[in-house]
């Protein structure tokens, strides 16, 4: 019963989180799986967009997050055979 209860309760909080606009450390790390060591490493670097607007803690904009995630897209089979036919075909 316990574990019912704890599962749900995850969901919840996981349902909770993804409506967010803003997002702290802990909240990114929950919701792309990435470690708080790869984010703090991520923003020093200046690859994870975020703000600090106090100078140590960090706030991260959910669809400025959404677009670094998606920013490398991997082309499909199919998209790479379309690639191969449009290059062969100048």
């Amino acid at each position: 019963m316990n574990t019912e209860i704890s599962q749900q309760l995850n969901r919840i909080e996981s349902l909770l989180l993804s409506q967010k606009k803003v997002y702290n450390v802990d909240d990114l790390s929950r919701v792309t799986g990435y470690s708080k060591s790869f984010i703090y490493k991520a923003t020093a670097s200046r690859e994870l967009p975020h703000s600090s607007p106090r100078h140590g803690r960090l706030f991260f904009d959910r669809d400025a997050i959404d677009d670094w995630l998606l920013s490398n897209p991997v082309p499909t089979k199919r998209e790479m055979e379309q690639i191969s036919l449009n290059y062969l075909n100048k």
